[in-house]
């Protein structure tokens, strides 16, 4: 999946109709402190989510276009605040100063998606509002008030669509029946996997489920749910489809112990994190939390992880033991495994990172398309550009701007074509590196 553009019409702080295109591969959010990199990052997480709750309490519209392979989404929100003549009067009681009351105001808000598949020759557009409407409009469009069918479920651009429609996410449907997801329904829910790696050790905490922790916009990624009928072996799922390095894949069920796995190099999706920390073998064990059998079947639920790490055959560490740096790279080689058909969105990732360790996140990112803010000029050594094309969509420029009435809004844009090609010149030229060029044009 990646996200084509996106089209601020009206947002809290952010300047009216702010238009920004993103190209493949890395794009970096730069500017100074305060400038919103991090706003910036909260909305692509939820525009890759297609969950815009967090603004339906506030004046928005918001467009934007994501593909995912032939299949294009058209999505947009809009939200509105409006006296609200349903609720009554607050009681002021026998008060000894008068108080001044805000407007009592309720929330209106629309979201529309419309998908497009030249090849399938499927045009669909689905809409839902605050009034709890949902409707579904198109050829064959009946289908998808039906859940996600195995037709459909060939198709990942499809699943997003169909599962805003469903009467039940497939996660609710497999809770129900007591039985592990199918396939094609962990991948429908994949699709609002996406979350946004933070800044500090908020991923990491979340993995560990310590107390108080918060997930960084996004669900948790420390839970897991496992079915177990008799003595049949085990199987596993993930509440929201997460499959964090393929941990609980390979494991077992062992009772009172938790489900737990030993990992070593080349073994699974452990790999490349073992090889970047150096370590000999990782090993996690998953802390239940509840157990309930009822008719046959054990439905187990754990929270947060323990992890042992192998420097060597003989000496092992806890995961409390590691540096700040290899935190941050164990929690973002996670963080990877819980989106596999997501965009990554990452805020200042190279913190506490050797440069080796840059190299190593940018490999195990691939293909994806991903969404960097960076203070550190040490990645922009790490990326390639081919043309002023790609310059002028694979930078987003983050500034403070005084406002028209007074006051100041955050200005986010691309580069124009002029600044492209004075840019990719320069890259071109070989002389200078990214992390000079940027700041030689005033552009950082």
């Amino acid at each position: 999946m990646r996200i084509e553009r996106i089209v601020i019409h009206k947002l809290k702080h952010i300047a009216p109709h702010t238009e920004l295109r993103f190209g493949d591969g890395v794009n970096v959010v730069l500017g100074k402190n305060g400038t919103g990199k991090t706003t910036l990052l909260r909305l692509l997480t939820h525009v890759a989510r297609l969950d815009f709750s967090p603004y339906a309490r506030e004046d928005c519209r918001v467009e934007a276009t994501l593909k995912v392979g032939a299949t294009q989404l058209d999505v947009q929100f809009r939200a509105e605040l409006v006296p609200d003549s349903t609720v009554g009067q607050v009681e002021q009681g026998d008060l000894r100063a008068p108080v001044r009351q805000r407007p009592l105001q309720a929330a209106l808000w629309s979201f529309e998606c419309h998908l497009i598949d030249m090849e399938a020759k499927l045009d669909w557009i689905a809409t839902i509002n605050s009034a709890g409407v949902r409707t579904a409009v198109g050829e064959g469009a009946e289908r998808l008030s039906q859940g996600l069918d195995a037709e459909l479920s060939r198709h990942f651009g499809y699943r997003m669509f169909a599962s805003l429609i469903a009467p039940q996410t497939a996660l609710e449907i497999a809770q129900s029946q007591r039985r592990p997801l199918r396939p094609e329904l962990v991948d429908a829910l994949n699709c609002y996997a996406a979350s946004r790696y933070d800044e500090a050790l908020g991923t990491w905490n979340a993995i560990l489920a310590e107390p108080h922790s918060i997930p960084p916009d996004g669900p948790v990624v420390s839970s897991i749910r496992i079915w177990k009928r008799g003595d049949e072996p085990s199987a596993a799922t993930y509440q929201y489809a997460h499959t964090p390095l393929g941990l609980c894949l390979s494991g077992q069920f062992v009772g009172s112990n938790g489900f737990s796995t030993r990992a070593q190099p080349g073994s699974n999706q452990f790999a490349s994190l073992t090889s970047a920390l150096d370590v000999h073998g990782i090993e996690g064990q998953a802390r239940l939390t509840q157990s309930v059998t009822e008719n046959g079947v054990t439905v187990a639920d754990y929270e947060g992880w323990d992890f042992r790490i192998y420097l060597d055959d003989k000496t092992i560490v806890s995961h409390d033991q590691l540096s700040f740096g290899q935190k941050r790279l164990f929690a973002f080689f996670w963080y990877l495994a819980c989106i596999p058909h997501g965009v990554v969105i990452a805020d200042e990732l190279v913190n506490g990172f050797h440069h080796d360790w840059i190299a190593a996140c940018l490999d195990e990112i691939g293909e994806r398309q991903a969404f960097v803010a960076s203070q550190n000029p040490l990645l922009m050594d790490f990326l390639t550009y081919e043309s002023a094309g790609d310059i002028q969509t694979r930078f987003v420029l983050c500034s403070n701007e005084a406002r028209e009435g007074g006051g100041h809004h955050w200005r986010w844009r691309n580069f124009d074509p002029d600044e492209a090609a004075r840019f990719f010149a320069a890259y071109e030229g070989g002389i200078q590196h990214v992390n000079e060029i940027l700041p030689l044009g005033g552009w950082w």
